[in-house]
């Protein structure tokens, strides 16, 4: 039959016509494709009765390399995320990891660790922050712009704890002392301690509610800097100011 069978997330749809229809998908060994579907809104099609956002399936696709929309062959149903459609909390949060995924990666560069992350982000959305937390954090590894935590704490915040000086223009903890050019943010210690333990899953850090918060907030301030675009369904995230030393962790 030809074509190439992958594993995929319906990340979008757009209707084409009145029987067909196109979409974004992100494909495990494939990488990120958008396709159309031929026939997908009929009821007796090779499609499951249709292409859905935030669905997983096994897809048959003939991937066009000049551009253009793919041809999406089948699509075989494996798995209709059941948490993004029973609290808005997750809702929400689905909306925003698939935005994230869309916005990172580009067509028909493989990232399977990131699409592991999505598959366990959207089957727990809505059940705390840390979903969304390592999919926002798996984003940033897999597109190349990992945030260097390493460094040491500053001076002592007012009501406890230390803080870190970060650097988004160079993407780093900065010395206490060290000037840099553009915005520094103010980060709380316990929420890089907790990122950190990100890539070692031997520590076990502070995940209160509250840390991971800072932490989401923090890592979507991240993703705004990097892509140069503020996340549509990420607004309902307190944003940090647009000029002047912050804590986008406050």
């Amino acid at each position: 039959m030809g074509g190439i069978i992958d594993s995929g997330v319906c990340l979008r749809t757009w209707d084409w016509s009145e029987t067909s229809q196109t979409s974004l998908i992100f494909f495990r060994e494939i990488g990120m494709l958008r396709v159309l579907a031929k026939g997908s809104r009929r009821q007796s099609s090779p499609f499951s009765g249709g292409l859905e956002a935030v669905t997983a399936a096994e897809g048959r696709v003939f991937p066009k390399r000049a551009g253009g929309l793919s041809t999406l062959a089948s699509w075989d149903l494996d798995e209709r995320f059941e948490a993004p459609r029973r609290t808005l909390t997750g809702f929400s949060d689905a909306c925003y990891m698939t935005e994230v995924v869309s916005r990172v990666i580009t067509e028909l560069d493989p990232h399977p660790g990131l699409y592991d992350a999505l598959m366990t982000g959207l089957r727990i959305a809505g059940s705390g922050e840390h979903a969304v937390v390592r999919l926002q954090w798996a984003a940033l590894v897999e597109g190349g712009h990992q945030p260097d935590l390493d460094g040491q704490p500053g001076e002592p915040l007012a009501a406890g704890g230390r803080v870190f000086a970060f650097s988004p223009l160079y993407g780093r903890v900065i010395a206490p002392k060290e000037h840099v050019g553009g915005e520094v943010w103010r980060v709380r210690e316990a929420t890089v301690i907790y990122l950190r333990a990100l890539n070692d899953p031997s520590v076990s850090p502070d995940q209160s509610p509250i840390t991971m918060a800072r932490a989401r907030k923090f890592l979507d301030a991240c993703l705004t800097y990097t892509l140069g675009v503020e996340l549509r369904a990420g607004t309902s995230i307190s944003r940090r100011p647009e000029t002047g030393n912050v804590a986008p962790d406050q």
